[in-house]
């Protein structure tokens, strides 16, 4: 039985059986550690010596020529049968302060049609002269009419 005590690794002096490395067991492990140590090393070095990327801005969409701009009302008087006023007897102050709104309409063919609805026109006069001018069919005009009050009524102080 001592000699089983011996080879068990007891603290009587002598070693235990210990590892046996003849195999190349922790070999391997050991120099596949070494090679992903050097992986890792050479993919730093590749990052620090790579240029930063450009910043360049990216390129700017083709504007669409079809859409329309937004321009905004200008004081110009429009064409239509709405009472004129001539610009030299009245400044622009006076225009202003009658103009309610600009009644604007686009025929089938794209045409655009404007009119100064002004505060003492009357809708009926308006409606009939401006259905008239732009084609506008006779069974429209009363929806005109109606419109044109709506939105007098709601301009009017």
């Amino acid at each position: 039985m001592a000699e089983e005590c011996e080879g068990t690794g007891s603290n009587d002096g002598f070693p235990g059986p210990g590892l046996d490395m003849t195999h190349g067991f922790v070999h391997h492990i050991r120099k596949n550690q070494i090679k992903r140590d050097d992986y890792d090393k050479e993919v730093r070095h590749a990052k620090q010596n790579q240029r930063p990327p450009r910043r360049t801005p990216a390129p700017t969409r083709p504007r669409k020529p079809d859409m329309n701009r937004y321009m905004p009302p200008t004081n110009e008087p429009a064409t239509g049968p709405s009472k004129k006023l001539d610009q030299n007897s009245e400044p622009a102050t006076a225009l202003d302060e009658l103009v309610l709104f600009k009644l604007e309409y686009e025929d089938e063919d794209g045409d655009i049609s404007k009119l100064l609805v002004l505060k003492d026109d009357d809708p009926h006069e308006i409606a009939a002269e401006f259905a008239q001018e732009c084609g506008i069919h006779d069974s429209l005009v009363d929806a005109l009419v109606y419109r044109i009050e709506q939105e007098m009524k709601k301009r009017v102080k």
